[in-house]
């Protein structure tokens, strides 16, 4: 599939259980370039949850989806992280299988990037933008905030598609950061999201957004 922007699988792509090993085989049967995951931290390090665990409630963890993943060229993960004090443990668990040029982090906030510089260990941020920050917004306004996003070190931002247009994506490329999408789940706007120019598509629905590339996992 010719395309310009890369997609990453919504953690429960297809209908599958979120942040669990099915979900990531399902991903890795199409032309995703990353996978994500929701992340928090537990005795053992990073675990797969995006709430709290209930007492009792198992979460695989980290370190059981990397080597799935590690062993398809091409593929990365995006860390959603819930929690960002304890990030350096995410940098030693992609070092120990060789993917901390492949992942990126996904969920944190502009806020927190100069703790996300100091401590991801070089990973690329996508800290997300709300709909309030751009939505209405004069063009003065909007290249305010990507000018602000590219000071902090975005290598991108992370805001809901539908709150994202043609001006706020070339408010956010006229200071080099990228735009990142989510949650689109509907062919037309998977196209729409393509014609203005967005880099990253984040969906459930990889049936509308890929190629079938049918890999034995």
């Amino acid at each position: 599939m010719d395309k310009s922007y890369k997609v990453i699988a919504h953690t429960g792509c297809m209908g599958t259980m979120m942040n669990q090993l099915e979900s990531v085989r399902k991903a890795l049967e199409y032309e995703v370039d990353y996978i994500e995951v929701d992340v928090r931290f537990g005795a053992d390090g990073p675990i797969l949850t995006h709430n709290l665990p209930e007492e009792g409630k198992g979460c695989i963890l980290l370190r059981d989806v990397l080597p799935v993943i590690q062993k398809v060229p091409g593929v990365g993960i995006a860390l959603d992280l819930k929690e960002w004090d304890r990030v350096r443990e995410t940098v030693e668990v992609l070092d120990q299988y060789g993917m901390r040029d492949r992942a990126v982090y996904l969920g944190n906030f502009m806020g927190d990037m100069d703790h996300m510089k100091e401590n991801g260990g070089g990973v690329p941020c996508f800290p997300n933008v709300y709909r309030e920050q751009i939505k209405g917004r004069s063009a003065r306004e909007l290249d305010e905030t990507a000018r602000e996003a590219a000071k902090r070190g975005a290598q991108a931002v992370g805001m809901n598609y539908l709150a994202v247009t043609k001006e706020v994506v070339e408010a956010f490329h006229r200071h080099g950061v990228g735009v990142s999408v989510w949650t689109v789940d509907e062919q037309d706007a998977v196209t729409d999201m393509r014609d203005i120019g967005v880099d990253f598509i984040t969906s459930d629905r990889l049936d509308f957004i890929t190629d079938r590339m049918f890999r034995e996992n």
